[in-house]
């Protein structure tokens, strides 16, 4: 028996060459994985239809929030939002919680801004604010002087040089990203 699977590179691509490989008895072709039948029931590589409840041992390697300066949640809302994300006015204009990913990006290009992008990671304590201004190279302010942050080096956010302060300035409320002080 023959099963058809794509190469990692062009996974889901339509049109994208496929290899041929043989397939065993009991398994089927998940995406580019083979996984085993049990009790005549198909299995992905994500038990309970591809959700699994947050844990301590599998939360997020951080947790983010950022803030929309000058703008009106309901304006943010236009640009774009998700079922991941929480959008709420606050002191500055409007604080997005959650899990944003890119609509940071796009709320810094489509909206006069600036964006702040805070990130905070709970199991190591980092803790960084990437500032977006349009379309113009970002910069970011972290708590680990001397390395490398990605991004153009800033010393403050509004003033603030802790995340306790940063947090403050920005009006976040330290819980939206289970940040507890250092």
């Amino acid at each position: 028996m023959w099963e058809t699977t794509h190469p990692d590179t062009t996974a889901g691509v339509r049109g994208a060459p496929r290899l041929r490989t043989p397939r065993s008895i009991g398994m089927f072709l998940t995406g580019a994985h083979a996984h085993p039948v049990v009790r005549g029931v198909a299995t992905g590589s994500a038990e309970h239809h591809g959700w699994t409840m947050a844990t301590l041992e599998n939360a997020p390697a951080a947790r983010t929030a950022c803030v929309v300066v000058g703008v009106a949640p309901d304006r943010v809302a236009a640009i774009g939002t998700n079922d991941q994300v929480t959008l709420r006015a606050n002191k500055l204009g409007t604080l997005v919680t959650g899990r944003p990913g890119d609509l940071v990006i796009d709320y810094a290009a489509e909206l006069t801004g600036p964006v702040y992008d805070v990130m905070y990671g709970p199991k190591t304590g980092w803790f960084s604010v990437t500032v977006f201004r349009g379309l113009n190279p970002p910069v970011r302010w972290d708590n680990r002087p001397g390395t490398n942050p990605g991004y153009t080096r800033i010393q403050d956010v509004l003033g603030a040089t802790t995340p306790t302060m940063i947090l403050d300035v920005l009006d976040i409320p330290p819980i939206a990203l289970g940040y507890h002080g250092a």
